[in-house]
């Protein structure tokens, strides 16, 4: 089904933006007005069009309902344009985003101290669902390795040039007040 079918070049905003809302918010495919066999490149042309039509912009006197309708737009084709969403959606017919979300609140319910996701377990859980072999691991927080200790002739060999200019001032003065002895 193309764009031109679902929603008619000579279709007005109030006619889009009311078809658009009367779908179910999940329901993308039909808030596209598309069916599950769009390629990437008609989803792209079908989405760049309605946010065209339906750009805040260009619809300022019209109700706080093209604004709904826009949002819709951008938010199905966020889950349709990335293959590992479109997956889910397809196998599943539920919003990725919001399992992601509900496995995340989850997560930090049973975890009471609400630490960060160190190893990435919250979007790898994600993936369990989605069955893809993409696992992901955030390094930022993984321990640093230790450097080896240093003995304490390593430590004064590599401050001695600090001590000397330290004791230099101190010397001199011991050395340069003192009254020589005839």
């Amino acid at each position: 089904m193309s764009l031109n079918e679902k929603y008619p070049a000579q279709i007005n905003n109030d006619q889009l933006i009311t078809s658009i809302l009367s779908h179910d918010p999940q329901a993308y495919y039909d808030i596209l007005g598309t069916s599950i066999s769009v390629s990437n490149k008609d989803l792209k042309q079908i989405y760049k069009r309605l946010l065209i039509q339906l750009h805040p912009d260009k619809n300022r006197n019209s109700s706080s309902n093209s604004k709904e309708a826009f949002a819709r737009v951008q938010k199905a084709y966020q889950i349709l344009n990335n293959d590992t969403y479109k997956s889910f959606y397809d196998k599943y017919g539920k919003d990725p985003l919001l399992l992601l979300e509900k496995i995340k609140n989850q997560k930090l319910a049973k975890d009471k101290s609400h630490k960060r996701d160190p190893q990435g377990e919250i979007l790898n859980l994600f993936l369990d669902h989605v069955e893809t072999d993409a696992k992901f691991v955030i390094y930022q927080n993984t321990p640093k390795k230790r450097e080896p200790k240093q003995n304490t002739l390593n430590t004064l060999t590599l401050l001695f040039p600090l001590i000397v200019i330290c004791l230099l001032p101190i010397l001199e003065l011991l050395f340069l007040d003192a009254q020589p002895l005839d």
